[in-house]
């Protein structure tokens, strides 16, 4: 998927279920690990921040 792929893969997503964006957020942290091979991949526009310059797209659940 490119980047500019996206955001409608996300809103076909949404649409699917019949969520929000903070709805779909929330089913997928909800997800236990493995989830039987479910993988969702954030989408991230690459655009440097200056808060969070060394900042990094993974999220670790302890």
């Amino acid at each position: 998927m490119t980047r500019r792929a996206a955001p409608a893969e996300s809103s076909q997503a949404r649409a699917m279920l019949g969520v929000d964006h903070d709805a779909l957020s929330r089913l997928t942290l909800s997800a236990a690990r493995g989830s039987d091979g479910l993988v969702i991949v954030p989408y991230l526009d690459l655009r440097p921040t200056r808060y969070l310059s060394s900042g990094t797209a993974l999220r670790r659940r302890p």
